[in-house]
């Protein structure tokens, strides 16, 4: 996968000659890894949600098992996370098992503190690309509360469909 940032790198590289009240404007920010627990509201649906806490070390593949498992998921098909970058562009992250057909990053090679997240930001889980469940992940908190070692349900809210037989 292309760093998302080279296409900006390669036209600030222009731009910065032309206007030079702008260099330091122009520098992209280095990426800051946040190792501590980020907290999302994963909601399936308007009434049914589950909040989950994830350590920054615990790569994507590690949330979609987390995300599943607190609604009773099977992990019997492939996945997709989404996110808009700070530029707009829709990024996506599939499921490891597509390696070598898919253009996009491995959730099991990205790692939560990677990301770059902030409070407010969604994050979209599809999963099983048949039936499309549909996953919306809003980032509550980066970095806050005590360190965490795997990921954790930490409240639950409705009751989860039947992933078969009756959505």
């Amino acid at each position: 996968m292309a760093d998302p940032w080279d296409g900006f790198a390669a036209w600030a590289k222009r731009i910065r000659p032309q206007l030079p009240a702008w260099r330091k404007d122009l520098e992209l920010p280095v990426p800051v890894f946040h190792p501590g627990p980020h907290m999302f509201k994963v909601a399936l649906g308007a009434k049914c949600w589950r909040r989950i806490a994830i350590p920054g070390d615990a790569d994507l593949d590690q949330l979609a098992t987390a995300i599943l498992d607190a609604f009773h998921f099977d992990r019997d098909h492939w996945y997709r996370f989404s996110y808009r970058d700070r530029f707009g562009r829709t990024l996506d992250i599939d499921h490891p098992y597509r390696a070598g057909e898919s253009e996009h990053a491995l959730a099991d090679a990205v790692k939560m503190g990677e990301l770059p997240l902030a409070p407010g930001m969604r994050l979209d889980f599809l999963f099983d690309f048949g039936d499309e469940w549909r996953f919306t992940l809003y980032t509550e908190s980066i970095d806050a509360g005590p360190a965490i070692h795997k990921p954790r349900v930490l409240e639950k809210h409705g009751q989860a469909p039947k992933q078969y037989g009756g959505g």
